[in-house]
Parts: structure tokens; sequence; C-alpha cells
């Protein structure tokens, strides 16, 4: 993903969570991120991974400072799905330990309409 740049605003951050099903608020070196990038990986669900790391200092504060006023929650992974806050990586692996991960917004029928419908499927899309 290119480094993030620019003004940090909650359209800015609400547009990127309805434009994408699975959106997680990352940074690329966190081993907590990286065990819900596995998860959604075997479970084969494509997801928009915004790794907060890759811009600079400040932007990464400012985006981690406007998600804590949005959700209560600064820390990474910040996991959204179908615009709906999911919380971090405890809560995500729960969901998905509990069978709920795949039928939360029928993410499986809309893979399979992916898959079948593309030949560019990929995991962790970028922007």
């Amino acid at each position: 993903m290119p480094p993030v740049t620019g003004a940090i605003s909650r359209a800015l951050v609400e547009g990127i969570i309805k434009e994408n099903r699975v959106v997680m608020f990352s940074k690329t070196f966190c081993p907590f991120c990286n065990k819900v990038k596995d998860r959604l990986k075997s479970k084969f669900i494509p997801y928009h991974a915004v790794e907060l790391n890759l811009g600079t200092e400040t932007e990464m504060n400012n985006y981690q400072d406007l998600l804590k006023e949005m959700t209560g929650q600064r820390s990474v992974p910040n996991v959204f799905i179908n615009g709906k806050h999911i919380g971090g990586c405890d809560d995500t692996l729960k969901l998905d330990d509990e069978g709920n991960l795949l039928p939360l917004g029928l993410i499986r029928n809309i893979l399979l309409c992916n898959f079948f419908t593309t030949n560019d499927f990929r995991f962790g899309k970028s922007s």
C-alpha cells in the first residue's frame, strides 16, 4: 500500500469503511494485526488493510486519534466489517471462533461472487 498522505478527516475514514466490506486499520509490524490477517486469509476473506505506519508519524497519530473518537479504540488492529466496528484482534478472532465471522454480512457469498467474476482476486487489497 502506498503511504498514507494528506489530511486525515472523519469523512476520509468513513469513506474507506463504506467502500470496503472488510477493513483493518493496521501496522505492518504488529503481531496482532498479522494474526487477524492470517485468520482472514485462512478463511479466504478479502480485506482492505490501511497500514498506518507507512505514512508519517503525525498522520498515523491522527488516524489513531480519529479512530478512538469514532470507536473508543485507538489500538490496532481496528477491524470493521460491512461498516460495523468489530474491534481488535481478540474481538475478531473470538467472532470467528464462535462461527460468526463468515455469516456476518454473508461474506462467503460475497467472496464466491468476487472469485468467479474477476481474474484479479487477491488478499489484502491495497489502495
